[in-house]
């Protein structure tokens, strides 16, 4: 798993949390056990699924930023000898259009210029080279990376980003391209639908920093210390613990984006 780990840059973890008092609210009902058993059912197969659903999700987002970091109006948009950039903002132009969950499609260069599709207006001291999504990419040069969310400069929505940075011709940095993801849309894609009031199901990355959750309270809350995440220790399963006096149960399953 290091190895993999090493190349995938981002597994995510999606954790469903049940407190266990709703199976001692359910036993006046029926059988303990067999409660016991289908809600766990239940949350095991759900959790998988939420989380195979959500790589389905990303996979082709992954596989755009890739596309399009050697795309080359992109890899030329720095010099830009040739109009790159308009060719290359006609192409963003195009997934905006086309490609449905994207909210912004855009290239940050390395002298602080910023291209992106939709035209947006930025502060007029707006310096993407300092930017989350930016700073993410150039930890990690050549690999596509998911920012920890953050407040867009421009509408002031917390967004994350897939990010890359992105070559010239000589094997220079230019910049790094980005594809902003509205949390409120992917919330409403998968975390939605509920068979219990008390589920409580997280998406949080490697770090612990939680990516998706219905409370926006929550976004880019570092759950790292928490005892379900120091517990999942296995690519998935179940854990007890216990939080403000409360025993739950964290069902968790870790995908990689990349495969």
């Amino acid at each position: 798993m290091k190895g993999l780990k090493s190349q995938i840059i981002l597994i995510i973890i999606l954790v469903s949390v049940l407190p266990l008092g709703i199976f001692t609210g359910l036993i006046t009902y029926q059988n303990y056990n067999r409660t016991y058993n289908n809600i766990f059912s239940h949350l095991e197969v759900s959790t998988k699924n939420r989380a195979e659903i959500l790589r389905t999700y990303f996979k082709p987002i992954f596989d755009m930023a890739n596309m399009l970091s050697n795309d080359a109006n992109v890899k030329g948009a720095f010099e830009n000898k040739y109009d790159e950039r308009v060719w290359m903002l006609k192409n963003f132009d195009n997934i905006i259009k086309n490609y449905g969950g994207y909210d912004a499609v855009y290239l940050g260069l390395k002298d602080k210029t910023m291209l992106m599709k939709p035209d947006m207006e930025l502060p007029e001291d707006y310096d993407p080279t300092v930017r989350p999504w930016y700073k993410a990419a150039m930890n990690k040069p050549g690999s596509v990376v998911v920012s920890e969310p953050y407040a867009d400069a421009s509408s002031g929505e917390i967004l994350i980003t897939v990010s890359k940075t992105v070559k010239n011709e000589k094997g220079e940095i230019i910049g790094v391209l980005g594809i902003d993801l509205s949390i409120k849309k992917i919330v409403e894609t998968f975390l939605s639908e509920q068979m219990y009031e008390e589920e409580d199901p997280y998406i949080v990355d490697e770090k612990g920093i939680t990516l998706v959750h219905e409370d926006p309270d929550k976004w880019g809350l570092d759950v790292s210390s928490m005892e379900f995440f120091t517990k999942a220790t296995s690519n998935e399963g179940v854990v007890e613990y216990t939080y403000n006096n409360v025993t739950k149960l964290a069902f968790y399953y870790k995908t990689c984006i990349l495969l």
